[in-house]
């Protein structure tokens, strides 16, 4: 990664006042694109509403409605299985609290045993 590189990486979201430093900006290319594309292109390619058949992808390729649905459903498959292992999860440590809670009462019911029988003695 070269310094131009980092430069556009650091400076993301931050506001860079171009003309106190026009320099600056004309060297590390600051305001201009990477890709010129026309707005037509661009309009062109957005398909709010499914109505055509397929979506471009990355890189120029092009996946079809199917093939997205057919994502989507993995990634929500893969949600569920994570969802399914976290209450898994939180249901053995409430079980293990549970088991610790019983534990310390039993305790307390023993020093609590303990110490009455030795005021008995007194």
């Amino acid at each position: 990664m070269d310094a131009h590189d980092l430069f556009r990486r650091l400076g993301v979201g931050a506001k860079f006042d171009v003309r106190h430093f026009s320099a600056d900006a004309a060297r590390f290319q600051v305001g201009k694109r990477k890709y010129d594309f026309d707005s037509s292109e661009v309009l062109q390619g957005l398909d709010f509403f499914g109505n055509k058949k397929s979506v471009p992808g990355e890189c120029g390729a092009s996946r079809t409605h199917q093939e997205l649905q057919d994502e989507e459903k993995k990634e929500e498959s893969l949600t569920e299985r994570k969802r399914e292992q976290n209450k898994k999860k939180r249901k053995m440590i409430s079980e293990i609290i549970s088991q610790e809670e019983g534990q310390i009462d039993s305790n307390l019911n023993i020093l609590n045993e303990i110490n009455c029988s030795s005021s008995e003695f007194m």
